[in-house]
């Protein structure tokens, strides 16, 4: 019975670890900046803000998909997080799909 108690308590720790993204130190670009690897993600920007109307710490993450180089902006907050592609205008003034290295400039 401890036996089975303990491979349930190591299988939720590293459940656990694994989705809190343990073990990424990110990545130094050669201006200093630090972005961060969230398995396909990269991470572009990261901004970060309190909400007025609750007050609570939000961070907002712009990355891109490595294989679709699709821009995507993160909300990561205290109780709710949320993500969407973002979309720019093109020279029409149309919305559309923002492309990492072909639309978007940050």
């Amino acid at each position: 019975m401890k036996v089975k108690k303990l491979l349930i308590g190591l299988l939720v720790s590293g459940l656990a670890l694994s989705f809190t993204g343990c073990g990424d130190n990110g990545t130094i670009t050669k201006e200093g900046n630090k972005y961060h690897i969230f398995g396909q993600f990269v991470e572009i920007k990261k901004i970060r803000f309190r909400d007025p109307m609750t007050n609570m710490l939000i961070d907002e993450f712009f990355l891109y998909d490595t294989e679709t180089k699709i821009v995507y902006v993160l909300l990561n907050g205290d109780v709710d997080s949320g993500i969407t592609p973002y979309y720019v205008l093109d020279e029409n003034g149309k919305p559309e799909i923002a492309i990492y290295g072909e639309n978007y400039n940050g």
